[in-house]
């Protein structure tokens, strides 16, 4: 009779080993399927972030070039308006002197 006591407990305490043995197996599962899931968040943000800061410099980059393309009209109108000014301010001038050549002439 004590023997039979002593396979049962035997027995008892090895199915308890064995369910925590399982149990603890399943948890290291569920950590290392946590884990890398978790990498595989951390790998997206990266990307998305790294998309993120691309398109930034895509934009800021378009937005430089659109500036400097303005500050270049700009300065192409000025020239432009200076140069038809001194083409009328040589004209007129061409003009006065004549006018005064002829009025030498005349005297």
């Amino acid at each position: 009779a004590e023997l039979k006591q002593s396979e049962a407990v035997i027995k008892e305490m090895g199915c308890k080993y064995s369910k925590q043995f399982k149990a603890n197996f399943q948890l290291k599962q569920q950590t290392q399927s946590a884990n890398k899931a978790n990498l595989a968040s951390k790998q997206v943000s990266r990307e998305v972030g790294a998309a993120l800061v691309s398109r930034w410099l895509q934009v800021t980059l378009v937005k430089l070039i659109l500036r400097a393309l303005m500050i270049w009209s700009m300065k192409i109108q000025l020239w432009s308006q200076e140069q038809s000014t001194t083409c009328a301010l040589k004209a007129e001038r061409a003009k006065m002197l004549a006018h005064y050549q002829q009025v030498l002439q005349d005297t």
